[in-house]
């Protein structure tokens, strides 16, 4: 078998430098190796050329004689030698026979690699010949030193890997003249958040969506990575020759450690160099059958396999976010619409208890849905869509009398109810939302765009923490405020509550972290640390509530003035003193403190989100309670001037229209106690909305860091999703939904069983193998046992 690499890279990258250290160092161990020249423009070599084009044709030849510039003029010799290649190439190539192995010295424009058919024309003339190739693509390490530079070179290396299909082994090429050669390890392995965010840094704002697909383009093939070359250290360059070797199958007889073979598909190309997750998104057919011919010695075990599946992700927008976020609201609309007697009939779940059909029509109308659009089965937008078209045909259907008459007799509940009610519909939500995502995520069927951003980025279950804490600080604060108001007074701080509270989190924690050490069971390191978990973050925000018990319980100012000082502090940090940079790095070894970096340098800025979630819960309190007074007071004043017969009315005939007119004083009412809510809360969320986009332009949302851009899009996010759960309540007024009631009332329990019944389901089931179909069945499944479990739970032990 014939062997060759085909040494390309944009001009002055070191291509014949490399030639001649790889020519030299085969010399050294005895290999016999030949160059042969393909640069028609050279001029002279350090090493000997068994073959050159330059016999065949020159570059200075056509400039003189076609009158062509430099760049044209190379581009019609590769032509020429195109058109020449058998009878040129192969009387070259006569000469070697098996285990030879040539070093081709290509020319340095890009364009012949990525837009012309010359190189193609080329290998596949050397693949019918028998010959096994690498392409070895150079790229100066200077390009390392500005991110818009080195993505630059990063594309072309994609686009000569998908031109040319073949094995692939990129290389950062004059590593002995950089004086930070440790700095070179952070672009062996290319991070595309990491990239986007250099580069954003680096490039105006108008440049931003640009950035955002060009980065987005490799990570979605996910193939390049680059090996450093210092042509002064041996280890160096017999490690690059190693794994060009293993590209090609060089010296396949002979024995070696799976170890040693696993090292050496580092320096492959992405499908091989960062990990399972990667051949597991290799798209094209073509470079699939062709990697698919490199021998990799051990794949990595189905657990990191697994990992690697849900990591390296960069998000999607925030309005799908919004959207799927607002779905429940309007599969809660549907449900109370179908629910609600029609045309003389009863209705399709008009029962006082629980049975096996209404559940399961509750479970079609309310869950499946979001489990379709979770899976992938149907787009947000699609979802919303369909479940607004048909809750208008049903509500055409129905009496708005009806309708009108019952929200009449809801209009004596208090506001500070309907808030409440609609919060705890919210959590619900929330909490089935996140119970279908946590295994959902684990299939391929799942959006990727859904699932956790990385480093900077806005994915749904990004979302997904974040709104746990602000919906916890809402409830908070309404509760807070309740029992202030109840007792005149403010309580004293629930010391011992709180504690066990917090004990009980931490205890959960430590068990998920033995459970999942014991099992073997993946975890994402990057999510919150290396032994970190959700768990133990909610357990330090009960610890950090004992620090401030005055602060908890206290003010709207007070709470509001501590989450926003905190909150500036915590950004500072992560600006002023680059601590977002540490949060991002991959780097854990060293300390307990460095593996668990995001769970540590997040939690500053989750208590200030718990901080400012009680605050808007208070404030929210306060509102409805004062838009009730205000609507009461304006009651009675209109009620004293009807007895005592003042401004009642008058009555005056108009002489042009000879119309009466009637002028009544207290006809001027205010508005409606719950428009008046409402009108405040869209205003604070449009705020919220508002502080999140400033916030965003200084740093981009990041979850793993919980720094302020990703602070007020929770509270943003939360606080209009309540909002929309309570305009409708107040416009469909109605009984919560047996699912939503049961799963509010057991929150932490649920999603206990969700954890474990997700771990099983990994257990049991190659989650990665798994079709479309057989995902949405499963996850289905899963979270009717889930549902169904809650709701027997709350029969057998009802919420008081």
């Amino acid at each position: 078998m014939k062997f060759a690499q085909l040494v390309v890279g944009p001009a002055g990258s070191g291509k014949s430098t490399y030639c001649e250290t790889i020519k030299n160092h085969c010399d050294a161990i005895n290999r016999s190796v030949h160059v042969v020249n393909l640069d028609p423009a050279a001029e002279e070599f350090k090493y000997p050329v068994s073959a050159d084009v330059r016999d065949l044709i020159t570059l200075d030849d056509v400039m003189q004689e076609l009158q062509l510039g430099p760049n044209g003029g190379l581009l019609y010799c590769m032509e020429y030698l195109e058109d020449n290649l058998e009878e040129w190439l192969g009387g070259e190539l006569q000469a070697y026979g098996d285990d030879d192995y040539l070093l081709f010295d290509c020319p340095g424009q890009i364009e012949l690699y990525s837009h012309l058919s010359v190189f193609k024309t080329f290998v596949d003339y050397l693949k019918r010949d028998g010959w096994q190739i690498c392409v070895v693509y150079c790229l100066d390490s200077q390009f390392t030193s500005e991110m818009p530079k080195f993505i630059a070179g990063t594309l072309q290396a994609l686009s000569a890997m998908v031109q040319l299909e073949l094995p692939h082994v990129n290389v950062l090429t004059k590593a002995d003249l950089c004086k930070d050669k440790q700095g070179l390890e952070a672009f062996r392995f290319p991070d595309p958040s990491e990239m986007r965010h250099e580069l954003d840094k680096q490039t105006g704002p108008h440049f931003r969506r640009l950035n955002d697909a060009v980065v987005q383009l490799l990570d979605d093939f996910a193939m390049v990575t680059f090996t450093p070359l210092d042509i002064n250290d041996e280890e160096s360059v017999e490690e690059l020759l190693l794994q060009i070797d293993m590209a090609i199958q060089y010296g396949e007889d002979q024995e070696v450690k799976t170890q040693e073979l696993g090292d050496i598909g580092r320096g492959l190309s992405g499908a091989a160099a960062r990990g399972p997750r990667h051949w597991v998104r290799l798209q094209r057919p073509a470079l699939q059958r062709c990697w698919a011919s490199i021998p990799v010695a051990s794949m990595a075990s189905l657990r990191e396999q697994k990992e690697a599946f849900v990591s390296g992700h960069s998000g999607t927008t925030l309005e799908e976010v919004t959207l799927l976020a607002t779905a429940p609201v309007l599969l809660l609309l549907l449900w109370r619409l179908a629910r609600h007697p029609a045309a003389g009939s009863s209705g399709l779940f008009h029962t006082a208890q629980p049975t096996a059909t209404g559940l399961a029509l509750e479970f079609g109308v309310l869950v499946w849905p979001l489990v379709a659009a979770l899976m992938g089965l149907v787009t947000p937008a699609g979802l919303m869509g369909t479940a607004a078209l048909l809750a208008l045909a049903l509500f055409a259907t129905q009496h708005s009398a009806e309708w009108q008459q019952r929200r009449r007799s809801t209009q004596r509940r208090p506001l500070t109810e309907a808030l409440r009610e609609s919060l705890s519909g919210y959590r619900a939500a929330l909490m089935l939302v996140t119970l279908i995502a946590i295994l959902g995520v684990d299939f391929p069927a799942f959006p990727r765009r859904f699932a956790k951003a990385e480093t900077f980025g806005t994915g749904l279950m990004d979302a997904g923490v974040g709104s746990f804490v602000a919906a916890s600080g809402l409830a908070h604060g309404l509760a807070a405020a309740a029992r202030a108001a109840a007792s005149g007074t403010q309580r004293r701080f629930p010391w011992r509550r709180e504690g066990g509270r917090a004990a009980a989190l931490l205890a959960l924690g430590l068990a998920r972290l033995a459970a999942t050490r014991a099992a073997d069971y993946q975890s994402h390191a990057s999510e919150y640390g290396t032994h970190w978990n959700f768990f133990l973050t909610l357990a330090a925000l009960r610890l950090l509530s004992l620090v401030l018990p005055g602060a908890l319980g206290g003010s709207v100012a007070v709470e509001g003035a501590a989450g926003a000082a905190l909150l500036a502090a915590h950004q500072c940090g992560l600006s002023v003193w680059s601590l977002i940079d540490v949060v991002h790095s991959d780097e854990r070894a060293g300390s307990w403190l460095r593996a668990n970096k995001e769970g540590l340098l997040s939690l500053p800025g989750y208590w200030a989100l718990q901080l400012l979630g009680a605050a808007a819960g208070r404030l929210a309190y306060s509102w409805a309670v004062a838009a009730a007074r205000t609507s009461a007071a304006a009651g009675r004043s209109r009620r004293s001037s009807i007895g005592s017969g003042e401004n009642c009315s008058s009555f005056s005939s108009s002489s042009s229209s000879g119309r009466l007119r009637i002028h009544t004083k207290a006809a001027a009412t205010p508005l409606a106690p719950q428009l008046r809510l409402l009108w405040q809360l869209g205003g604070a969320s449009l705020a919220l909305w508002a502080a999140y986009w400033v916030t965003a332009q200084l740093q981009p949302v990041s979850r793993r860091a919980c720094n302020a851009a990703y602070v007020l899009w929770m509270l943003a996010l939360n606080v209009q999703t309540v909002t929309a759960f309570l305009a409708a309540d107040l416009a469909l007024p109605g009984t919560a939904p047996f699912i939503l009631s049961a799963l509010n009332s057991a929150m932490l329990p649920v999603f206990l069983a969700g954890n474990l019944l997700t771990g099983l389901v990994n257990m049991a089931v190659n989650t990665l193998a798994a079709s479309d179909a057989a995902a949405r069945a499963i996850v289905a499944t899963y979270t009717a046992v889930l549902c169904g479990g809650a709701v027997a739970a709350a029969q057998r032990w009802p919420h008081k």
